[in-house]
């Protein structure tokens, strides 16, 4: 397995004195993230039954790029998670929409990217959320978006941003366009 990242561009990332035997590195302006490898020990946690998942969209292009996934599906969330994290759970319709939407605007490096997380991550962002005319009073809680557009959209604050990172299904993730 290499030890480096390559970008979109195809410009080679990373260097022999990061590499080590945790997976590729990946970059993101300056954060370097050590990806594990399908050949890591598991951490004992059972990976979830079908049905016991939901996929997670989200479109996003250059000036806004959170979600890094290598090519065996591995996922990383990047950047400032003082930043909320928008997330479309369960809405591939939504996500098409999205993206045609941003493809309209001409952003760069435009891509819907996806994975899965335990159905139990979604359930507890639904019993948390607050409306985001209500997040001054509840500022840690997530945030309803766009619930006219679609049902479960959310923006995640840094707590379920830590949280989402240790219940992603690791190996689901796609880049679709």
């Amino acid at each position: 397995m290499q030890n480096s990242w390559h970008s979109n561009s195809g410009e080679k990332r990373g260097s022999k004195s990061m590499a080590s035997s945790t997976g590729p590195m990946i970059s993101s302006m300056s954060w370097w993230i050590a990806l594990p490898t399908q050949s890591q020990p598991s951490l004992g946690l059972a990976s979830p039954q079908a049905g016991e998942t939901v996929i997670v969209y989200r479109v996003e292009g250059a000036p806004n790029t959170r979600i890094l996934i290598n090519p065996n599906g591995t996922v990383a969330i990047v950047g400032s998670d003082e930043n909320m994290l928008f997330l479309n759970f369960g809405s591939r319709m939504r996500a098409e929409q999205f993206f045609a939407q941003r493809l309209r605007q001409d952003m760069p490096g435009l891509q819907m990217k996806s994975f899965e997380v335990p159905r139990s991550f979604l359930e507890e962002l639904r019993a948390t959320a607050v409306e985001q005319s209500r997040a001054r009073m509840f500022p840690k809680a997530p945030q309803i978006s766009d619930p006219t557009k679609a049902p479960d959209q959310f923006g995640l604050q840094p707590a379920q941003i830590d949280k989402l990172r240790g219940v992603i299904v690791q190996g689901s993730g796609q880049i679709h366009k």
